[in-house]
């Protein structure tokens, strides 16, 4: 049943609709960032996917049915990584036609008990490599006119909740870095969106969950219309925001929550 469901998740788009195009993924060794390297990938798509985990980005590329697939080991948290990673890339990889920032970490813990070093462990893989990647979007180099970039980010940014003030305080950047870039980079036709994401159950989700109570998850699964997400509702936006039909979309902050934020 479930690779039922897959397949029809997957034709949706066309199979060649993204032939001869080139992504970067990040986060790509699990999760959503897997989710979509797979999706583009099988699509016609030519995938660079870095994560730290070379196992897990192994098996992320045997499910790939793309033309070509490059693996890059990288840990983003380190200064200056994002740069290094742009340039490590091979010249026939080059230029890029998007790029998709998945890597990111959760933490849940109030504000009265956190630390620097707290904001830093989080910020340092979601945004500033964000930061640091996105200094190559300015050079033609790295990335083609009409590039189209996704960030993904958290409903968090803008309804927020007990435990969430350094999550929330990133992702709110990432949302800022969004709109800058956007306003930035329009001469080129580049196209920086991001996606606000709801509860979406990956292993970082479990993780989180099982932290809970049984009663606070389920008032906070309540609080989702359409109940907790999966990793592909959120994989099918960014493969729309790749693709064509979203060459008018820039600067927006897309919220993929199953009507979380309606019932706030």
């Amino acid at each position: 049943m479930a690779s039922e469901k897959n397949n029809q998740e997957e034709g949706i788009f066309l199979s060649n609709l993204f032939k001869g195009k080139r992504f970067l993924i990040t986060g790509a060794s699990s999760g959503i960032g897997a989710s979509t390297a797979i999706l583009l990938s099988n699509h016609g798509a030519e995938i660079i996917i870095t994560g730290r985990n070379l196992n897990n980005l192994r098996k992320v590329r045997n499910k790939m049915n793309g033309v070509r697939v490059l693996i890059v080991e990288k840990d983003l948290s380190q200064q200056d990584a994002g740069v290094e990673l742009l340039e490590s890339l091979p010249s026939e990889w080059l230029p890029l036609n998007g790029f998709f920032h998945a890597a990111g970490i959760s933490m849940i813990k109030p504000m009265s008990v956190s630390s620097n070093d707290d904001f830093h462990k989080i910020a340092a893989v979601s945004l500033l490599s964000a930061l640091s990647i996105s200094r190559a979007f300015y050079k033609k180099k790295y990335f083609a006119d009409e590039s189209s970039i996704v960030f993904i980010s958290s409903i968090a940014s803008i309804l927020t909740t007990t435990g969430m003030g350094y999550y929330s305080a990133i992702k709110a950047s990432i949302n800022a870095l969004c709109r800058t870039l956007s306003v930035e980079l329009a001469s080129r036709k580049m196209r920086i969106n991001c996606i606000l994401a709801g509860a979406i159950e990956t292993k970082m989700h479990k993780e989180i969950a099982e932290k809970l109570s049984d009663e606070s998850l389920e008032n906070y699964k309540k609080k989702h219309l359409l109940g907790f997400g999966s990793e592909s509702d959120i994989s099918q936006m960014v493969a729309y925001l790749m693709s064509p039909a979203g060459r008018w979309i820039t600067g927006s902050m897309l919220s993929i929550d199953g009507g979380f934020s309606a019932f706030k």
